[in-house]
């Protein structure tokens, strides 16, 4: 019995040395062996502490002061998530990622890039994983007009671009991004959306507090565009678009006074809480005869016509509370034959 019981406490002090080994974490770091993780956060750091255990998955180096990324990180075969964010990485060359195979997810938020023209836009090509791009708080300014300079990456399906000083759009420069879901331009100052973006794969576009004015002619060359938020442009007031795909419109706190026209065959969700709607005509929901839920709360809707939901035969939720409507027909909603839910509360009926 005794010599069973001092075997396994040897056998456990050998594992226990050899995970050490492995696992070994730089002083400045915490680490975590189980989620196989480094977090060298706000260390001061300007180049890659010693100690790293090479099975590393993620890795956290952000507020630092990293001029580049780390060419030794391409030894770190296993490295799926790195955060370089918050550092002073004014340039990345065409090799920047060479041997990155494994790497998911590259956050570059809030360093020292100040055009286009510092990212090479072959540089993510060779990350050949790459799914997830975080360039957010960047002065990236207007994308490049010559066609040969879009940004490349055959597996990027995340871009991240919030508030990065971006005026313009051009057509093409989703042209390099083939397999693009999601496009984050938040916090950017561009005033007008038309048909400039052109896409087969982007999912979801968010252009919150973006000074939208106008959305003019858009979205029909985003063929398969599902959530489109468009909130907190509180000058936007023409919206004009076609989409056969989108599903999910948001536009809280904009200034518009009539509802979207154009077509959306496809829309199940609408929120327009917040907007400046002051009467809601006939067959104001034309555009969107199947949507299912609709919120048009803090408005000042102060007149509805019976008519104004003829047609929408999949409404089952619907919000115009926080309006001044007075008055409504009995009959205005005996075509909404789904209709579940109806919140009129803080109106003057």
């Amino acid at each position: 019995g005794r010599a069973y019981y001092l075997w396994c406490l040897i056998f456990h002090m050998y594992t226990y040395t050899v995970q050490y080994s492995i696992y070994a974490c730089p002083e400045i770091c915490h680490c975590d062996a189980i989620e196989s993780s480094v977090n060298c956060k706000g260390r001061d750091l300007n180049s890659l502490p010693d100690g790293i255990y090479v099975e590393v998955a993620s890795l956290d180096l952000s507020h630092n002061f990293f001029t580049e990324i780390p060419s030794a990180l391409s030894e770190f075969k296993n490295l799926e998530w790195l955060d370089l964010s918050y550092n002073q990485i004014a340039a990345l060359s065409r090799d920047a990622l060479n041997g990155f195979d494994s790497l998911r997810s590259l956050d570059l938020s809030n360093n020292l890039f100040q055009s286009w023209s510092d990212i090479h836009n072959q540089v993510f090509v060779s990350a050949s994983s790459l799914s997830w791009l975080y360039l957010s708080q960047n002065s990236l300014k207007g994308f490049p007009d010559i066609a040969d300079d879009y940004l490349s990456s055959p597996t990027l399906q995340h871009l991240f671009l919030v508030n990065c000083s971006i005026t313009n759009i051009n057509s093409n420069f989703l042209q390099g991004l083939p397999d693009i879901q999601l496009l984050d331009l938040s916090y950017n100052s561009i005033d007008v959306l038309s048909d400039q973006i052109q896409s087969d794969t982007l999912i979801t576009l968010n252009l919150t507090e973006c000074g939208l004015q106008r959305i003019q002619d858009a979205l029909y060359s985003l063929k398969a565009l599902q959530l489109l938020k468009v909130g907190q442009n509180n000058q936007l007031k023409y919206f004009h678009a076609k989409s056969q795909t989108l599903r999910y419109l948001d536009a809280p706190d904009c200034d518009m006074s009539t509802i979207p026209t154009g077509s959306y065959p496809a829309l199940v969700d609408a929120v327009f809480r917040g907007n400046h709607l002051r009467e809601l005509p006939a067959r104001a929901f034309e555009s969107m005869e199947f949507v299912h839920n609709v919120d048009l709360s803090r408005n000042a809707i102060s007149r509805v016509s019976s008519e104004a939901f003829l047609g929408v035969k999949s409404l089952t939720y619907l919000d115009m509370s926080y309006n001044t409507i007075s008055e409504l027909d009995p009959k205005t909603f005996n075509s909404n034959f789904k209709l579940k839910v109806l919140k009129l509360s803080h109106n003057y009926l």
